[in-house]
């Protein structure tokens, strides 16, 4: 039976749209499930079928756009890789015309380029299929590993009856990498004693001398969501593991979202463009404002579409632009979720002041120039200084709200990285930082790197009744006994770094470390 010519894909055809996926899933092993990799393939290859339906349609001459379909495909989606920068975009143009010429003068284009640009599809696969496949242990372990995360944590005790206590709203506000005040004197030379005063005159205590759980935003988002600390995962197969799926998993479906839910909430995830982060299917709403797939993302930023974008100022396809815009649209939708009339949990993870530096004290977006042009505490404490104003404003319509007043916690999940291990805090979007052995550093590296700005307000409970070390793990503990009357104690508030990037599930008490002069 003879198919239609439109159903006669030529191998590379198929071939082609795997790259770009495969390429930085082949890197990102550990940090990726399969969905991640085939949502990206299947849609560009849908693009890629329904490009080529057309173009046939319109010139009949399927043995010409096959091969310049893969030819565009190849200038587009995988010159990124090869020369990674804007300039690009004018050599592989050439390049692109050059060879369209020479396929369309060719007597049999089909026939000779069709074997040519398989071997092309091929060749382009091979290392990343063999670095997958040198990766696979990881696949192999990581169902053990979420069933050890899923009982890693201990039910919560039966609450005490409190049917008559009225609910308050919640807001739990992350901001990445805020450091605390003392060390942003000592490393920034800046006072933040005017904020955190007006944090204190609204009814918060602030916790002067907290600190983060652990150093990574995974694990300590994971901790403090969960109510506890991660020891109920080193254990094999995850202590030998650097698989951080399963951890991320741990930011969707939490003990404190399970039970807030099960109190009846309105439930709110307001994510970022970090991809664990970035949506939550198991609440109520889950708003990112142009968050992409992190994986698409890449892929556009690596194509000739994404350079050129950046080139022309095409402001809808660059992810720097789109990141500046991100937090005002955020702080706007957690005040449209207050106007609402049910009960509300919100979870709001900020990327400010966490790099890249993308926005002024004023909130106005920087160009790359303009943030290269100003010195690295200059652009931390820009994104911070915009982040204070816009927080003392959004607490004040939280408080102005009609009903009982909210419980309101902001917190960071880690603070800023030590400049020596910093990298490029202005141009890299989503790219980590190399791997730092943290028990091997110095202990003013490790509080930077630690020390956290925490600030709770928690209607009825008094200011100065909340430690000054308090840390993020016992929050929500605090809040279920308090509001909900769960009998659930505080923990020791102790300090932890993961062993290695090899071992990312076996942990190292520095609470002294932290301490040392």
């Amino acid at each position: 039976m003879m198919r239609h010519p439109l159903l006669r894909m030529p191998l590379y055809l198929v071939l082609l749209p795997l790259f770009p996926a495969l390429k930085i899933a082949s890197f990102n092993v550990t940090r990726l499930d399969a969905s991640h990799f085939i949502l990206p393939v299947v849609a560009m290859l849908a693009v890629l079928i329904a490009l080529r339906t057309l173009l046939v349609l319109l010139t009949g001459r399927r043995e010409l756009v096959d091969p310049l379909l893969a030819l565009g495909f190849i200038c587009i989606f995988t010159a990124g890789y090869i020369l990674p920068s804007s300039l690009f975009v004018f050599p592989w143009i050439v390049l692109f015309i050059g060879l369209g010429y020479l396929v369309v003068r060719e007597a049999e284009p089909r026939k000779t380029s069709a074997f040519g640009l398989s071997i092309i599809g091929v060749a382009l696969l091979v290392l990343p299929i063999i670095r997958m496949a040198a990766n696979s242990p990881v696949w192999l372990d990581r169902p053990a590993i979420a069933e050890l995360a899923e009982s890693a944590f201990p039910t919560l005790p039966v609450a005490v009856d409190h049917a008559d206590t009225e609910k308050r709203d919640i807001y739990y506000i992350v901001l990445d990498r805020y450091a605390r005040a003392d060390q942003l004197q000592e490393v920034y030379g800046f006072d933040n004693s005017a904020f955190l005063e007006a944090l204190r005159q609204r009814g918060f205590a602030v916790s002067d001398a907290s600190y983060s759980n652990y150093q990574r935003t995974a694990h300590s988002l994971a901790s403090s969501l969960n109510m506890d600390y991660l020891d109920g995962l080193e254990a094999e197969p995850a202590i030998s593991s650097h698989d951080w799926v399963p951890l991320y998993d741990l930011l969707q479906d939490f003990r404190l979202l399970r039970f807030l839910k099960g109190e009846g909430y309105s439930t709110h995830f307001l994510g970022s463009w970090w991809e664990p982060t970035r949506r939550n299917l198991l609440v109520d709403e889950s708003f990112t404002w142009r968050a992409w797939p992190e994986m698409a993302r890449i892929i556009l930023e690596n194509s000739i579409v994404g350079q050129s974008a950046e080139l022309v100022g095409l402001k809808a396809l660059d992810s720097r632009w789109i990141q500046c815009q991100r937090p005002a649209h955020k702080f706007a939708n957690l005040r449209e979720i207050s106007e609402q009339e049910e009960t509300t949990f919100a979870f709001a993870h900020f990327l400010v002041p966490h790099p890249p530096f993308v926005l002024d004290e004023n909130g106005q977006c920087m160009s790359v120039a303009q943030a290269q042009s100003r010195t690295r505490a200059e652009n931390y404490i820009g994104q911070l200084k915009y982040a204070n104003g816009q927080l003392l404003e959004l607490i004040d319509d939280l408080k102005s709200q009609p009903g009982p007043e909210p419980i309101i916690i902001l917190q960071a999940d880690e603070g800023p990285w030590p400049e020596r291990y910093a990298g490029d805090e202005i141009t890299r979007l989503g790219t980590d930082v190399s791997a730092v052995n943290w028990l091997d550093t110095e202990p003013a590296e490790l509080r930077e790197k630690m020390a956290i700005l925490s600030a709770q307000y928690l209607p009825g409970v008094a200011a100065d009744t909340i430690a000054a070390d308090a840390t993020p793990v016992n929050t929500f503990r605090m809040v279920l006994r308090h509001y909900f009357g769960v009998p659930i104690e505080d923990l020791p508030d102790r300090q932890y770094v993961y062993e290695s990037a090899l071992r990312i599930y076996s942990f190292h008490d520095v609470s002294e470390k932290l301490a040392t002069p």
